[in-house]
């Protein structure tokens, strides 16, 4: 029976796995669509920075994607250099050197896709009740807040 960590270490895995091949496609010149769209930028989000300068812009939802997609983009490239450059086998390389790397990379690469998900439909969606919407963005401003403290 698998456990909980052997579960995660997987997972973690198949997620490095798969981000490493679709960075080669986008290199390759095949950018990526839909909510992984994030990474055909990576170096542009490496390198930006923070306009808010009220706590009301901080809490803006594209301020919040933002900054998830920036934390996300920049361990999966810390991540993905540490691979490229690792002179260890793989399996030792993914489980014994980088794993609790790879795991968070893994997860912050997930809470982000959440919230661009969960984001998308809020937007998306008519709501018969008006005051639906805001509560749901207020439940993703919290949700994102919580994940970058």
């Amino acid at each position: 029976m698998p456990t909980y960590e052997g579960d995660n270490t997987v997972m973690a895995n198949q997620t490095i796995n798969y981000l490493i091949k679709k960075l080669k496609k986008i290199k390759s010149g095949k950018p990526a669509i839909g909510f992984m769209r994030y990474l055909n930028n990576i170096d542009v989000l490496l390198l930006k920075q923070s306009t808010a300068l009220t706590v009301d812009k901080f809490m803006e939802l594209q301020h919040l994607d933002d900054a998830l997609a920036i934390r996300a983009a920049y361990l999966i490239n810390d991540v993905t250099s540490k691979l490229n450059n690792s002179k260890a086998d793989k399996k030792t390389t993914l489980n014994d050197l980088y794993a609790q790397e790879i795991f968070n990379m893994a997860k912050s690469h997930m809470l982000y896709m959440s919230f661009a998900i969960y984001r998308e439909v809020i937007e998306t969606t008519e709501f018969s009740d008006s005051r639906v919407k805001p509560l749901l963005q207020l439940i993703a401003r919290i949700f994102a807040l919580k994940q970058l403290m």
